[in-house]
């Protein structure tokens, strides 16, 4: 349609009796009928056959070609009505699926006519007079109306050619064939009613044509049609053939038409996300895939891998109460040298060195080990479940809050958490970490390849710990990657409750950067990467934050947002309605001094992760850190709940009408 015109409706709602309904619905399905029947002979031998004798070409685009009949026979409608004006023919093949197809197809109400009129191009104006079968949940696709159209032809603007209108009834419905195949198929009859008579300077046509559309490929589809158009009038034949042939291969725009669609409600449910949970501010930090397929590992494999990461973890659990025999972690300033410090934690280097044998095969290492001791806020649980991260989206939401790497990928799932043992996890993975001055030539990244094990155990003395540990492992499928330098590491990381809302944070362990990296530029990283843990409190207050805004736009899709007063619930201050702001737990209205702004990972419909800035109070947060994590550690570990909060997840029809 373009710049054209959309001409307005100039009937009134059509009235009619159910016995109308009735017969009109009998003959639109029986037509559908009959023109399945018709291209399944036409595709008798496996795929299209046109007899040149009995067609002629007259118009091609891409790969479909559009015939005419030669030898036109005289035809009765329905209606008893004669015509002697030649069938057309349509085969070809389009991109796309049946779906897309269809979706494109599928137009039942004025709005979406138009909408599909500006893509497709395939009129200048309509209207929807009745819809006698609506799309379903069960069938979307499937819809029988009746309607008005109109078509712009060549010269309309000189006395000589009137536009020509149609009243027609329009079926569109997924058809399985005898052999089983699924197909799409779409039809339009004229048809007649005394409140629809013809309109001054337009020529009343008439129609009937089916389209149908097959999957014969990855994302091609075979498209056909057929049926005849009546132009009315005394317009030469000539001139008209040529527009009706290039009506036909509108239906090649289906495809494009469903892809702008698709890309319209991708829209609205991110401007929806966006009002709801405000505009999202994408990472600067990318994460980059894993460069490896999924890793097969025989059961031996399985065993060996287990058995060695258990007694790893029993041996790291064994030297911790050794450090802490005494009741309280003691650092030995001879063997341990400070380097690094964040809040109430501190990072030292091993002074002496010595040349260590990995327990996992022949490499030796002289990179010093690391020693990481202090107190965190929380509790063991939030520590843990900020930690556990079983699937490579669970890991990129954890890197979004934790910054622990930029780019990885679980290659193996061993052990998952189960509803008893929720923080107990055994994978294997591949992780990338930016390096400073990587951009340069004089410096490659690192990435690994390792076994991470994690598990809440008890000390001898009974006190519940949590514990995870990293160890470098090799396969012969997960090869040396170009651009980067294999490290290698053996970590442990411990936390232990001290107090109410504290968490004594331990690690140990060695990182080797391989190639020839200087010591001193790589160290400092090193312990910087250790620090890192002290973020997994703040990864579960983020995670606990996102399991509730699933609850509570569950509750409010299901039951509607409470009525909140217009005062702000910290402060009391009256709130303008308008400009005022709400918590996106509990609905409450806040000025802007008591409003508090979290980022959110959120992932997007094209799987980005986003990071909305998402309003909140004061006190919903309080409850949040309180909370404990476990039920909902449970939840996910039994499936009941998804780990990540998405757009899809989010309907428009919660939105709240205050934007951020």
């Amino acid at each position: 349609m373009g710049k054209d015109r959309f001409v307005v409706n100039p009937f009134d709602e059509l009235a009619l009796s159910d016995a109308d309904k009735v017969g009109l619905m009998d003959f639109g399905y029986n037509f559908i009928d009959q023109n399945i029947e018709k291209y399944e002979a036409f595709i008798t031998d496996g795929g299209p056959k046109v007899d040149q004798k009995k067609w002629k070409l007259i118009k091609t685009k891409d790969d479909t070609h559009v015939y005419l009949e030669r030898d036109p026979v005289i035809r009765t409608s329905r209606e008893g009505a004669t015509i002697d004006h030649p069938e057309f023919l349509m085969t070809g093949i389009t991109w796309g699926t049946v779906d897309d197809c269809m979706f494109g197809a599928v137009n039942p109400t004025l709005e979406s006519m138009r909408i599909k009129a500006s893509y497709v191009e395939d009129m200048s104006g309509g209207a929807v007079l009745a819809s006698l079968d609506a799309p379903t949940i069960e069938e979307p696709f499937k819809s029988m109306t009746v309607k008005w159209m109109e078509l712009d032809l060549p010269f309309t603007s000189t006395s000589l050619i009137k536009n020509r209108d149609y009243v027609y009834l329009e079926c569109t419905k997924m058809v399985r064939l005898s052999n089983g195949e699924l197909v799409g198929v779409m039809i339009f009859h004229s048809v007649h009613f005394p409140q629809t008579k013809k309109l001054p300077g337009r020529i009343r046509a008439n129609i009937t044509v089916c389209c149908i559309f097959r999957q014969v490929g990855p994302d091609s589809v075979e498209v056909y049609g057929s049926g005849v158009v009546d132009p009315g009038g005394d317009m030469i034949k000539a001139l008209v053939m040529p527009s009706i042939a290039a009506g036909y291969l509108t239906t090649l725009k289906y495809a494009h038409c469903s892809e702008m669609k698709k890309m319209t409600w991708m829209l609205a449910k991110r401007y929806a996300m966006a009002k709801e949970l405000g505009t999202p501010t994408r990472p600067s930090e990318r994460f980059i895939p894993s460069p490896f397929g999924e890793l097969v590992l025989s059961d031996a494999d399985k065993v060996a891998l287990k058995d060695f990461a258990y007694n790893f973890f029993d041996q790291q659990v064994g030297k911790y109460e050794d450090f802490i025999a005494d009741g309280t972690p003691k650092v030995n300033e001879r063997d341990w040298k400070y380097m690094k410090s964040k809040e109430g934690t501190r990072v030292y280097v091993e002074r002496n060195p010595v040349v260590r044998e990995s327990q996992m095969g022949s490499k030796t290492t002289d990179y010093p080990a690391l020693l990481m001791t202090g107190t965190t806020w929380g509790t063991v649980d939030d520590c843990m479940f900020g930690a556990v991260a079983t699937t490579t989206e669970a890991m990129r939401v954890k890197a979004s809050y934790v910054k622990d790497m930029s780019g990885g990928s679980v290659l193996a799932v061993l052990e998952e958490p189960t509803a008893e043992e929720p923080f107990r996890s055994l994978t294997i993975r591949w992780i990338e970490l930016d390096l400073p001055f990587a951009s340069t030539p004089l410096i490659k990244n690192r990435d690994y390849v390792y076994v991470e094990y994690m598990n809440m155990v008890r000390l001898s003395n009974g006190e519940r710990i949590g514990c995870q540990i990293y160890h470098s492992v090799d396969f012969p499928q997960t090869g040396e990657i170009p651009g980067r330098v294999r490290a290698n590491m053996t970590v442990c990381g411990i936390f232990r409750q001290i107090g109410p809302d504290l968490v004594e944070a331990y690690g140990s362990g060695i990182v080797d950067p391989a190639g020839d990296m200087i010591k001193t530029l790589v160290v400092p990283s090193m312990a910087t990467g250790y620090l890192t843990i002290l973020k997994y409190a703040h990864c579960s207050e983020m995670k606990k934050i996102t399991w509730l805004l699933r609850k509570r736009h569950a509750t409010f899709k299901e039951s509607g947002r409470p009525n909140r007063p217009p005062v702000c619930v910290t402060c009391t201050a009256p709130i303008s309605k308008v400009k005022g702001h709400t918590c996106k737990l509990c609905s409450g209205y806040l000025c802007r001094s008591c409003r508090v702004q979290r980022k959110v990972a959120i992932v997007g419909l094209a799987g980005f992760l986003d990071q909305h800035k998402v309003t909140f109070c004061g006190r919903c947060l309080q409850q949040v850190r309180e909370m404990s994590p476990l039920e909902i550690a449970k939840e996910y570990a039994a499936g009941v709940a998804k780990q990540t909060i998405s757009y899809a997840s989010i309907d428009s029809s919660v939105s709240s009408s205050m934007s951020d």
